[in-house]
Order: C-alpha cells, then structure tokens, then sequence
C-alpha cells in the first residue's frame, strides 16, 4: 500500500495517481480519468468539465477542494493511499460508463445526439453552444443572449421565442430544453431516451 503525502512535492503526487490510474485502466478497463493538481490546473480542469471527461483531481493537505460540478468529476487530498486512490478511480469509471453522451455540435449547423441529427438556424446553433457545453447545468439567460445576438442590444424578449422554437426542434433527438425561473436554462437528455 503505497502513500503519498506531504513529504512527496504535489507534482509527484499527480504522477504517481495518474501512473496509478493508467495501471488501472489498463487492468480493468473503462475510459479514461484524467488526473490534476488542483487549484494549480483550475484552467485546464474547466475545459474537461465543458467536455464532459472524468477527472480527479489531487487536492494539498491544506488547499480547499473543488465542489464537482458533476458526477464526472471527484477528489482526492494527499496524503492518501493507493487503495482510496483505485476506489475513485473505479467510481468515477462506472459513472462516465453510464452517463448519457453529451450532444454534440458540427459546425455545419447540425446538433448530432443518440446518432440522429437535425438542422439548427444560425441563432439557434448560437444558442445551442453553451447549452451543449454546460449540458446538464443551468446556463444562464444572460450568457445566452451574449451567445445567440453578441453585437446586438439584448432584451429576454428577443430569447423568449428563439428558446421555444430550440425546444421543438431538439425534441426528437430525445433531448429537453427546461427552463429554470429566473435564472436560465438547461439542456438534458430525456429520461429513457436512448443515447
């Protein structure tokens, strides 16, 4: 039973867990889990969460650890030992196995899911960025009126209608467009639909 712990500086903390990792994944399978210092790597951390990849994150004896977003993402202070190190690494395995993919955006106007597509206007695939980013998290109404009119004056007016017509249109896919009052919206997969 291996420890790591304060007497090793972080860096070789997140190379020893991630060396732990890999040996892992390669003995039992399942997607990668990438590991990372945190708060040291708070940038890169955020670019995974937008992506949807699981991750854990190496927390110091002293440093606040990060609240996961989702259940995707999971930590671990050091000094820990290897065997709590395999516990989450398997947690956070089964979960990114039985999560629902993410849709996806082409960049030819198409919003791709459960291997069926359908067409979105310029606004709505503008709207649809953040809200495929953040799939399954509340973006808020501001963030999308920046997304869906960047050089126009923006009113939730203009959203209202666009917002709808984004809904009808994502339904087929097995996707729901919710609204949560006063504060935004969220893109999540249907219950019981196929991804």
């Amino acid at each position: 039973m291996a420890l790591v712990g304060p007497e090793i500086d972080r860096d070789n903390d997140v190379v020893h867990i991630a060396v732990v990792e890999h040996v892992e994944r390669s003995l039992h399978g399942g997607p990668a889990v990438t590991v990372l210092s945190w708060p040291d790597q708070r940038d890169r951390v955020d670019e995974l969460r937008r992506l949807g990849v699981p991750r854990l994150l190496v927390v110091g004896p002293h440093d606040d650890p990060a609240m996961p977003p989702d259940v995707l993402e999971d930590w671990i202070r050091v000094p820990c030992t290897d065997g709590d190190v395999r516990t989450r690494l398997a947690c956070l395995r089964d979960h990114a196995e039985h999560a629902p993919r993410r849709p996806e955006l082409d960049g030819a106007g198409r919003l791709i899911f459960g291997g069926r597509w359908v067409a979105l206007s310029i606004v709505e695939e503008r709207l649809a960025r953040p809200l495929v980013e953040q799939f399954g998290l509340v973006v808020g109404y501001d963030e999308l009126l920046q997304a869906g009119w960047p050089d126009e004056p923006k009113g939730k007016n203009l959203l209202r209608p666009r917002v709808s017509g984004l809904r009808r249109r994502v339904a087929p896919l097995g996707l729901e467009l919710r609204s949560v009052r006063e504060i935004g919206h969220v893109l999540e997969a249907r219950s019981g639909a196929s991804t």
